[in-house]
């Protein structure tokens, strides 16, 4: 169900709201706007993200063009925004808040996960600024985020001489100890579930190894599973035929993000998850992909091979401080979570002294 809003101010941006059941057409329009296998038909699926309650906001430009679409579901007085993990501009969440606070009266709130929110670089007039919302944001994780450069002699030129001569050194040092090593990479329905789940069980073990708790359980491996034959990409290192390394990859347009890193602890001599991850970029390079997310976790290779820190916030849009006032819980939360960030700080801060 199609129902058109009020455009706003000096119809900038004009809005459309769509209700189950959804259109077909914004599944392309937002993997070509965010890029995004978080906010993806596939991920929204597999998942479980979608149901009758789903709704969708179009803004569209003067010109007709879409520049925005958010996933939303309505709970209570509380809306959750279904986007994650791409970048939003602050001047279209202000035109989707406005134009759903004018379209829902009883709505308070507006809740958006994890986001890499962009602030309007362009000039603009005064008579142009959106309404700006009561708000907290919190940092809430991180996407470490490599832009792909045309060319392989690009890339290792971008990185450091100590990273190169790395990369160089643990190449020729794999291939010299183990000659039978293949590097290889399979797509969608063509990946067999017994490497997903060697790649899985050697990130078990290295878990193990290091006596830590493995982050993935039957429910989550069996979404992994589902999502990597429809838009995957596994890369792999065999020696004599045995996976040792590999990654766990799904593709959105044109970029790739990593879920999955993983090498044999026995190989530990040889960088083989290194080894893998720059030979994965290597082939997307080739590909013409665009950008490489490590996603998050402060791991050094990441930095390493090129990754950018990304900050990835979790906003709460109020309609008035005396909305703000009404959701206590999400209050409390956000409370609670600064708190927890700051002690994590601190934390990071005080482990390199002990």
């Amino acid at each position: 169900m199609n129902d058109r809003a009020v455009s706003l101010k000096d119809d900038a941006i004009s809005s459309e709201f769509y209700q189950a059941p959804l259109p077909g057409f914004i599944w392309p329009v937002l993997e070509h706007l965010y890029q995004s296998i978080f906010c993806s038909l596939p991920h929204l699926r597999v998942y479980g993200s979608l149901s009758p309650q789903t709704q969708v906001w179009v803004g569209r430009g003067r010109d007709g063009v879409i520049l925005a679409l958010l996933i939303f579901e309505v709970r209570h007085r509380t809306v959750r925004v279904l986007n994650e993990v791409c970048s939003l501009q602050a001047m279209m969440l202000e035109a989707f808040a406005q134009a759903l606070f004018l379209r829902q009266p009883q709505l308070s709130a507006i809740v958006l996960h994890a986001i890499h929110l962009q602030q309007q670089t362009q000039k603009i007039q005064p008579t142009q600024q959106l309404l700006v919302y009561p708000q907290h944001q919190l940092v809430f994780s991180e996407d470490f985020v490599l832009s792909l450069p045309p060319t392989e002699d690009a890339y290792l030129a971008s990185l450091s001489r100590q990273t190169r001569e790395k990369i160089r050194y643990h190449l020729s040092r794999s291939r010299r100890k183990q000659p039978s090593l293949q590097f290889r990479i399979v797509r969608d329905r063509s990946i067999n579930n017994s490497d997903i789940d060697a790649v899985i069980q050697l990130n078990r073990a290295r878990m193990a190894s290091k006596r830590r708790r493995f982050g993935m359980d039957s429910v989550e491996e069996g979404n992994l599973h589902t999502i990597l034959h429809e838009c995957g990409l596994v890369a792999l290192i065999e020696i004599d035929h045995i996976v040792c390394a590999g990654l766990l990859c799904t593709v959105s347009g044109q970029d790739v993000f990593m879920h999955v890193i993983a090498h044999d602890p026995q190989h530990d001599d040889l960088r083989l998850g290194f080894l893998c991850c720059y030979l994965t970029i290597q082939s997307m390079i080739a590909e013409r992909m665009a950008r490489f997310h490590f996603l998050w976790g402060h791991y050094d290779y990441k930095t390493r091979l090129g990754g950018k820190e990304q900050p990835l916030v979790r906003i709460i849009l109020y309609k008035s401080r005396l909305h703000m006032a009404r959701h206590p819980v999400l209050l409390t939360w956000y409370l609670l979570a600064i708190t927890r960030r700051l002690l994590k700080q601190q934390l990071r801060r005080w482990l390199p002294h002990w």
